[in-house]
């Protein structure tokens, strides 16, 4: 008796541990299938998403991108023109052509202004010697211009334009014009004074007619 109790309780463990396992294997293939499951799927939609093209972002509300130049554009000048600081006016020559201060004085290291009048006999007596440094003068990149204070008077400037063709100037000679009278301001002819490049009086002025001095000043001007 007692060893078919013994064989029936051995044969029921066999019976539990045999169907532990099957149940243990049992979890084990259901948990594999859901695994194998769960890839096909996520590769169905993997595969979906690469065959289906992605949409379009829509375009912002103002380009941000910059437009590229008009290639005719015209360059922006890299350095502003100097401002001009040295005298200022606007007259016109003998032949009525019009000049500025910047045009007469930009164009030479120095130009010495000899201001004269054609009543005036020490005035007119220099202008032969004039004429000859003008050309002196002209070597060393400096000129000579004359100023006829009494040119706004039609009868003087004819007779100065007399006498500057019977002293064969070649020199500029101007006539009195826009805000000239501020900027000659002398109480004596002939008198004469040098400006720069710059259109900026230096040196000392010059009364009466002298040469000699003129050349003089120009010389040590140039030697500074």
């Amino acid at each position: 008796m007692k060893k078919k109790t013994i064989a029936m309780v051995l044969a029921m463990m066999c019976i539990a541990t045999a169907c532990g396992e099957a149940e243990a294997t049992g979890g084990r293939g259901r948990l594999e299938d859901a695994q194998e499951a769960q890839e096909d799927q996520d590769e169905a939609e993997s595969k979906e998403a690469e065959d289906t093209p992605a949409a379009e972002a829509p375009e912002a509300e103002g380009d941000t991108e910059a437009e590229a130049p008009e290639a005719d554009a015209a360059e922006e000048p890299t350095e502003a023109a100097a401002e001009w600081t040295g005298l200022d006016f606007t007259t016109q020559d003998f032949d009525g052509n019009t000049v500025t201060a910047q045009e007469i004085f930009s164009a030479h290291e120095y130009t010495m202004v000899n201001i004269w009048a054609a009543w005036c006999g020490p005035c007119v007596g220099e202008l032969p010697e004039l004429e000859e440094l003008s050309r002196d003068f002209a070597d060393k990149d400096c000129a000579i211009v004359g100023y006829l204070v009494d040119g706004y008077d039609g009868s003087e400037l004819a007779d100065a334009k007399k006498i500057a063709s019977q002293a064969g100037l070649t020199y500029l000679n101007i006539i009195p014009g826009d805000k000239m009278d501020r900027v000659f301001d002398v109480y004596a002819v002939p008198t004469s004074f040098f400006v720069d490049r710059n259109g900026h009086v230096v040196g000392e002025k010059i009364e009466g007619a002298w040469p000699e001095g003129y050349t003089q000043q120009l010389e040590e001007l140039l030697g500074e």
